[in-house]
């Protein structure tokens, strides 16, 4: 990672480690700081393909909704925040 953080975490990967062998639904919200078109980032980074990266291996999938940006700077509207959920869970949350 080029800023020297992780994706994800090794506390993350422990958590949906232990959640997908214990057959337990779950939503992570969080701050990912990861630019993908697929959540609704205008922009593409590193950050942004390592999240989806991990993500193909798991039960996880992105749930972000619309183009409501989470950052806004003079120069700059992004949505950085990407909202999980374990795909046997979907049927369950609405968006």
């Amino acid at each position: 990672m080029a800023d020297g953080t992780a994706i994800p975490s090794p506390r993350l990967e422990r958590l949906v480690e232990h959640c997908t062998r214990e057959k337990i639904p779950f939503i992570i919200g969080s701050y990912a700081n990861a630019h993908h078109t697929l959540w609704g980032s205008t922009n593409v980074n590193e950050r942004g393909n390592d999240l989806l990266e991990w993500l193909i291996g798991t039960n996880l999938t992105p749930i972000n909704h619309g183009h409501q940006p989470t950052f806004v700077t003079r120069s700059r509207r992004e949505i950085l925040d990407v909202t999980l959920v374990t795909v046997g869970f979907l049927d369950r949350v609405e968006g």
